[in-house]
């Protein structure tokens, strides 16, 4: 046989070393690099996903919160009521209301095209729901619809105010103008009559009521729209709502008043003239205590006092008070401590002399009238 050359084996065992000592260097952690780990994938974010709301603000308190006010004025065809004048009249009458008003009302005019008739006539058959129709706007208030006719020489003014808070519909108040210049002036009187305020009853404490007028912190740039004169009185009404706050129902509360006391701007104490034992309560999520001003609308009133259950028997020992149309309060007794020594001398006679005044009071129309029976 053929024996190799001892030079070729150690060629190839040179180059086995080489190799090895190569893979070795390959493989020592000086020269190795880790490959990088490659990055987290993020899922894509949905197309539709909502942001976050923002936060609600805080809700604007009511003595902050102007009466948002629409009047809507229809004029009848009288030839004196021409496209200029009526135009004429918008405007002066939104001057009008607004030096008599000033910041208190956020108030808007237009001249109305859907009362029909245009006089009292279409003003009397309005009701609440129809005139919500008409308005088209939830944001509203309160608002005014009146109506210009002629009769003749002479311009017959009608209106009535509607009210959202209390959902309802006043009585029908008119004037009668003779000079037309005078007209936007007695409209803007018509305006003052029909409004009512609206005030929070906050808490009831020993007959009192602490109250809380809206739009309080906007005084009435005209003094005699001031919204919590004392003396004036008030209607309360109790307003129901569901758990997302949406009013479900109304109600009004009989045979009960609020007179103003005393006021201090936007915050006022009301005493309360009820027949009820518990008219008001605590004011809830569910539940609150508002009033809305009254305003007398008739020359006299004919009051029959009968059981619910034989309204043919009247009721008899009751005391009523009654208040003029100048809603003047009763006066009250003066107590033994600020009686004359004289007068608590002489009871007997000074309670007679005190029966007489209270009956002539009543017949002069200066003091309500308490009969004893």
């Amino acid at each position: 046989m053929t024996k190799p050359k001892r030079g070729r084996y150690r060629s190839s065992i040179c180059n086995l070393q080489c190799l090895l000592i190569f893979i070795a260097i390959l493989a020592s952690p000086t020269l190795a690099q880790d490959t990088p780990a490659p990055p987290a994938v993020t899922p894509p974010a949905k197309a539709d996903a909502k942001p976050p709301k923002p936060p609600e603000p805080p809700p604007i308190p009511i003595e902050l919160q102007p009466y948002r006010v629409r009047v809507s004025v229809a004029f009848d065809e009288h030839p004196s009521l021409t496209a200029r004048v009526r135009q004429e009249v918008l405007n002066d009458l939104a001057i009008w209301i607004d030096r008599t008003y000033g910041e208190m009302w956020d108030t808007s005019i237009e001249e109305n095209r859907w009362l029909a008739p245009e006089n009292d006539e279409g003003l009397s058959r309005l009701t609440w729901p129809q005139v919500e129709t008409q308005l088209a706007n939830k944001e509203l208030d309160k608002a005014f619809v009146l109506c210009v006719s002629g009769h003749g020489g002479l311009l017959r003014l009608c209106g009535r105010e509607w009210d959202r808070m209390t959902q309802q519909l006043s009585v029908r108040r008119e004037r009668i103008v003779g000079d037309r210049r005078a007209l936007t002036n007695e409209l803007g009187v018509v305006i003052r009559d029909l409004f009512r305020p609206l005030v929070l009853i906050e808490s009831v404490e020993a007959g009192i009521g602490h109250v809380r007028v809206r739009a309080g912190d906007y005084p009435a740039a005209d003094p005699s729209a001031e919204q919590l004169a004392k003396g004036n009185f008030f209607q309360p009404v109790l307003r129901f709502f569901n758990k997302d706050r949406e009013v479900t129902q109304v109600q009004m509360i009989p045979w009960s008043f609020l007179l103003v006391e005393s006021s201090d701007r936007a915050k006022g104490e009301c005493s309360i003239h009820t027949g009820l034992r518990l008219p008001l309560g605590k004011n809830s999520k569910r539940v609150e205590s508002w009033a809305i001003g009254v305003r007398p609308s008739f020359d006299e009133t004919l009051v029959r006092l009968t059981p619910h259950n034989n309204p043919t028997k009247p009721l008899i020992g009751y005391q009523v008070n009654i208040y003029e149309r100048v809603m003047v309060p009763a006066p009250q007794e003066p107590s033994a401590a600020e009686k004359p020594a004289n007068d608590q001398k002489s009871a007997p006679g000074a309670k007679a002399s005190t029966d007489k005044g209270d009956d002539e009071a009543a017949e002069d129309g200066d003091a309500p009238k308490k009969p004893a029976g």
